[in-house]
Order: C-alpha cells, then structure tokens, then sequence
C-alpha cells in the first residue's frame, strides 16, 4: 500500500481533503482510495450473504428467472424475421421459388403450404403474425422486469428494517461516535443501492448472458465461420475488461464513504441552522459545502474516465467485428455462399450479441457501486450491542428502587490513562433523593449513563435492588426509569404525542394529568391546536422553558420507580420553576431520585448530596452538614453565591442609606 506524506500540522480528519486538492490523474486517485480504504478481496461472501437476504422472495426471482428463455428467444425474432421475409415472403409474393440473390430456399415451398405463389396477402398476415411474436415478447420482458423490481422494493424494505432495527439496538458509543448523516446515508442511500445489485446488476446480468447465449447459438446455426471470425477479438476485451473492474471497486467504496461524510456535513449544518445564522455563518459553510462537493465530483470524474474506458474497448471490440463481419458477408452474397437474407439476419443478430457485452460495462458500475454499499451495510451489520443481554436474564416487573454502586470505575476511551470514574461506591435508599453535584467532566453524567446502563461498567458493580443490572432484561429494566435532561429533545410530532413518548396508550386525562402537574397546562391550552399542536423538529415551535415542561411531564407520565433529573428545571423561568420544583418534589415522594445538579440552589432540600471530583467521592452529607465541613462542597457553594450574597449587602446598606437623607437632599 503506498504511503502519503501529509503537510505538518494536518488535521486527521482533513487529511482526505488535502488529498482530492493534489493531482488530477487516474493512477493519483486509485492509491488515494487505496490510502483511505482497503482493497479488500472481492465479495463472494458478501454475495452469499446477500442472496440469503433474497430468500423471502425467491418465489418472484425463479418465476422471473424462468421468462429469461423465453426474453432472450424474444431478442432473435426480428433478424430471424427479416430473413423470412427476403428469403420466403418477398420471394413467394411475387411468384418465385427462389431468393433475392437466386440461391434456391425452402422458405417459399414451406410457406406455399399455406398461402399461393403469387399471393400478396402473405405479406399482411406475416406482418400481424410478428405483430403478435412482438408483442408477447414484450408482455414477457414486462412481466419478467415486474417480478424482479418488485423482489427488489420488497428487499429494500427488509434490508432498511433490518438496518434499522440493528442501529436501535447498538450501544450508545456507536450512535454518539457515528454522525447523523452517516447512519442516514447507510439506511437510505446505500440500501437503495441494493436494488441496483438485484435489479439493474443480477437481473440485468443474467439476461445478457442468456440473451447473447441463445444469440450464439443461432448465429452458430445461420454460419458458423463467419460467427468464429466475428468473436475472435472479444477474449483481449475479456482482458481488459477484468483488469479495469479490478480498480472500480475500491474507488466507489472511497466515493460512498465520501457520500456519507457530505450528508452528514449537511444534516450537521441544518441541524445546527441557528447557530449558523447567528454567528453569520452561511457563506463559510456554503464555501465548505462547494469544496466538498468538487472534491466529490473530481473522485466521480476519475471513476467515471475508467468506466468510459471500459465502455469505449467494448464498443471498439463491437465495431470491429461488426465491420469485419460486413465485409465477409458481402464477400460471401457475392460468391453465392449464402443469402441476403442470410446476411441480414446474421449482422442484426451479431448487433444484438454485442449489445449485451457493452451494457456489461454499466451493469459492472452498478454492481460495483452496488457492492460497495452492500459491504458498508454489513460492516454495521456485523457490529455487537457493546451492552448485550446475558443468555439467562432476568425479567423484572416494578422495582423497590434501591441503588447501589460498588466500587465503579469506567472510562469512555478504553486507552486513556485516566477514568471518568474510579473506585465509586454508594447506595440510595428507595425513595430517597441523591444530588450529585461536582465540576465539568467529574463524572456526573457518566453515573446516570451507568444507571440507566447505555455502557457497562469496566470494573465493579451497579445494583438495583440487590441484583446487578447487567443481571436483568434491559426492556423491563429501563420502563422502571425516567430521564429528563438538561437537553430537552422533542420528537417532531404533536404535544400530546411527545407527552405519551413512554406510554403511547395513555388516556387523555392521563395525559392531561401529566401536563397539569408539570405546570405545562397553562401554555398548552394557548396553543392554537392545544396537545395537537405540532411542536417541530427538536421542538422549535416551543420556547426553552415550554419544552422543559413537556419533558417532565413525559417522565411524570411514564411513572417510574427510578428518576433520573440532569438539571431539569434549568430552562424555566423563576415563576415557572418554582411550580415545577414543587410537582417534581410531589413526584419524587417514593421514588428514587438522582439528580445532577449544576445550580447548587436547586439541590438545597435533597435528602443527601453527593460530590464528586475528577472521578472520585470527595465527600457526601446533607446541604447543611456539607457547609458546616467547609470543603469541596463549600468552595463550589461560596464560587457560586458568596459574591451575590456579598452585593446584596452593598444594596440593601445603599438603600439604607438613600432612605436615610431628608427629603431637600433628595
């Protein structure tokens, strides 16, 4: 594998682009791809595997494959036509027994069975009779293509299912490590290019072969000489054909990873449209977005300078013979040997034998670009859930609530030399309310992931009531838990149907009830379509505070024995978070609770507070015993409200004083 010399001080991540910035030429591209993608042997076992995908509609495949025959026989009808028509028609309509060229035939005597010499009513029946051959071979060809794309549609729509329901289920490394437009551009794009591989490559492919199978045959019947002469160049095309398909696979892999990146760029940008417009961004992404996109079509280019060079050797190879064919076949009515007729029938059907060998060369892109995104979808395939079930879990109903963490540790790069957590160990009571306060990046985060279990633990043990959760069903075991975050998500839906996330089958009072007590009534009702209203993508129609209040009430409905609150009255206003505070504290009464708090003024009145620091306990107590001690929690306390404390002092003394001097002085 050639090696790259990148500029000093090139991003990782940049590296490709400064590639596609360098050298125009085939050779410069190939070792590209090759740089950033193995070549990796070709695909048997990835056609295997795909074949075991088609099993379901094998029915619609083998009734299509069965017509191929029948489609095939269809191509040979009008040079077959055409020599009846010189060689029998023609002649017996105007009273001869003989050919256009005076060889003698046994067309005329065998069609003066049924229609007179001389007859000119042979000519309108033969033209309804190859009316009727047409049009079946095109019912035929019609019906054969309906099967296979149907088969085809079906596929797609296992294969983006089955895609689908992989991805739900993969850890949440994956999908955090994975861009959006990645995963989009896997489920949507490269599994519609599966239906190339089944309709446009397999079916394609095996109606050539056949179609230039039985042509050879007839072309072998009609002269074989002149059939040996007209082929004799297509193994050097073989050849060439075969090293040039050798260099397309590894170049469509570079450009539909290529593909992903810039869909992902672009589900990135929009997403993220506020802050683009805010920071008067659009014309830099517009510039980012025109580089990429030239970079991808110089990469297109490259592929597309072999793919035209494979087509123009096969159409080279096609004239060729069909030149030399010509003049052979004129050599040969000259001398008498054969018919014009004979001619005629054989240069179309040669036509029609080197057709399939051109269209070889797009049906190869196809299969290739189509490959190419089959490997992609069975690299995530072949992925495992980091977090799996183990073979005997244990299905829970309603938990107890106790919490427990044994000795915890855990870092979200396996490499790095410092955990996120280290050595954590504590326990909350059911129905108790647990803060966990610290600085960014101690780890709070990282105890809610572990509880609701996205990741497993590296060492030691999480517990809920007694049994390690590593132990349990995940289903059962999350429908016990609710989660608000601080970064409230809405789906792109109704009101309602955002409130009823967890429980799609709640009652509308139960609903109601849910928004009542997350205080988040009061907007609804204003809304023009009330919980039918639609809240947007990410809930955009909502202000910050609205959707915070969708959020709770969507954890109020979901009743769960374990709450999990990152900050979740953050976003609300002083009236409106002092109404929330008090329904959360009505629902966390005999709930367990964890809370992540980053305001210290929210976590005053839980039952303990626990601090953490670069991953490990610093110390536990409740708000009052933790100021007594005057340690982390203090110091964290006194950055927070020591100065406010400090300049609401200066004004109520200012005040004091302002009120103090008589009225003349004012």
């Amino acid at each position: 594998m050639p090696q790259i010399k990148f500029p000093p001080n090139v991003d990782p991540e940049k590296q490709n682009l400064w590639r596609t910035s360098r050298g125009r030429g085939r050779d410069r591209y190939l070792k590209d791809s090759d740089a950033v993608i193995e070549r990796r042997p070709v695909t048997w076992p990835y056609i295997k595997r795909f074949l075991g995908e088609v099993r379901p509609m094998r029915a619609h495949v083998i009734a299509a494959v069965a017509l191929m025959p029948l489609a095939a026989a269809g191509a040979a009808i009008m040079p077959v036509a055409s020599k009846v028509l010189f060689d029998g028609v023609i002649p017996l309509a105007a009273g001869k027994t003989e050919t256009l060229a005076g060889r003698s035939s046994e067309l005329p005597v065998l069609l003066g069975r049924y229609f007179p010499s001389g007859d000119l009513t042979i000519i309108p029946a033969f033209m309804g009779a190859l009316a009727l051959l047409a049009a079946a071979s095109l019912a035929i060809g019609f019906l054969m293509r309906y099967l296979m794309m149907t088969a085809g549609e079906r596929l797609v729509t296992q294969m983006r299912h089955k895609l689908h329901d992989h991805i739900q289920f993969l850890s949440i490394r994956y999908i955090e490590d994975t861009q959006v437009g990645g995963i989009i551009s896997r489920v949507m794009s490269d599994v519609g290019e599966v239906r190339s591989l089944l309709f446009g490559g397999f079916l394609n492919f095996a109606v050539n072969v056949v179609r230039m199978l039985v042509l050879l045959g007839v072309l072998f019947y009609l002269d074989w000489w002149m059939t040996l002469a007209s082929i004799v160049l297509v193994p050097g095309y073989t050849v060439v054909f075969l090293r040039f398909r050798k260099r397309l696979r590894p170049a469509w892999r570079h450009i539909r990873e290529e593909v992903s990146r810039l869909t992902a760029r672009v589900a990135e940008v929009f997403g993220g449209a506020r802050v683009v417009k805010a920071f008067v961004q659009e014309r830099r992404e517009n510039g980012i977005f025109f580089k990429w996109c030239n970079d991808l079509m110089r990469k297109n280019m490259r592929v597309h300078r072999l793919h035209l060079g494979m087509h123009s050797s096969a159409d080279g190879v096609a004239q060729m013979s069909r030149v030399l064919v010509l003049g052979l076949g004129a050599w040969r009515v000259v001398d008498g040997q054969i018919s014009a007729g004979d001619l005629l029938a054989f240069t179309g059907m040669l036509f029609m034998f080197f057709d399939p060998m051109v269209e070889a060369v797009q049906i190869n892109n196809q299969l290739q670009q189509a490959m190419a995104s089959v490997e992609r979808i069975y690299d995530v395939l072949d992925r495992k859930p980091e977090v799996q079930e183990r073979p005997a879990a244990l299905r829970v109903g309603r938990l107890e609530g106790r919490v427990e963490f044994e000795n915890v540790a855990f870092r979200y790069n396996r490499e790095a030399a410092k955990k996120t957590l280290d050595e954590v160990s504590f326990a909350i009571a059911p129905g108790e309310c647990l803060a966990v306060v610290g600085a960014s990046g101690a780890g709070k985060t990282t105890l809610t992931n572990l509880l609701a279990r996205l990741y497993d633990v590296e060492s030691g043990r999480v517990l809920v009531d007694g049994r390690d959760i590593r132990d349990l069903e995940l289903a059962p075991y999350r429908r016990n838990l609710a989660v608000v975050l601080q970064d409230t998500w809405l789906f792109n839906g109704t009101v309602r149907e955002n409130i009823a996330y967890a429980r799609p089958d709640a009652t509308e009072e139960e609903v109601r009830r849910a928004a009542e007590q997350a205080n988040a009534l009061e907007f609804i009702e204003k809304l023009p379509k009330g919980f039918a209203e639609p809240v947007g993508e990410r809930g955009v129609k909502l202000s910050g505070g609205q959707k915070q209040r969708v959020a709770i009430a969507r954890a109020i409905l979901a009743d769960p024995r374990i709450l999990i609150l990152d900050e979740a009255t953050s976003s609300l206003d002083s009236r409106a978070e002092s109404l929330i505070q008090e329904a959360l504290e009505r629902l966390m009464k005999g709930r367990t609770t964890l809370v992540i708090a980053h305001r210290l003024s929210t976590i005053t009145n839980a039952d303990r507070i626990l601090v953490l620091e670069d991953g490990r306990i610093a110390e536990t107590g409740t708000h009052d015993q933790l100021l007594a001690s005057r340690g982390a929690y203090y110091r964290m306390f006194m950055e927070q409200y020591g100065k406010v404390k400090f300049l609401r002092r200066a004004v109520e003394q200012k005040v004091g004083e302002l009120a103090a001097l008589p009225a003349s002085a004012e």
